[in-house]
């Protein structure tokens, strides 16, 4: 029973180390953004604005 514990173990930390969530920078990022939004700086649109920024 031991051996296939192992084996999803390994299956599973391949899964996530594939993923791109996973990744170390991806993770950097979040905890970046986490940080600024704890700081107040982030920027709020309305879709409205954001058509009329795009252009629609």
């Amino acid at each position: 029973m031991t051996e296939l514990s192992i084996l999803i173990d390994d299956d599973v930390t391949t899964q996530a180390e594939q993923d791109p969530v996973y990744n170390p920078a991806m993770i950097r990022h979040i905890k970046e953004s986490i940080e600024q939004i704890k700081q107040g700086q982030y920027v709020v649109k309305t879709m409205e604005e954001l058509r009329c920024m795009a252009g629609e």
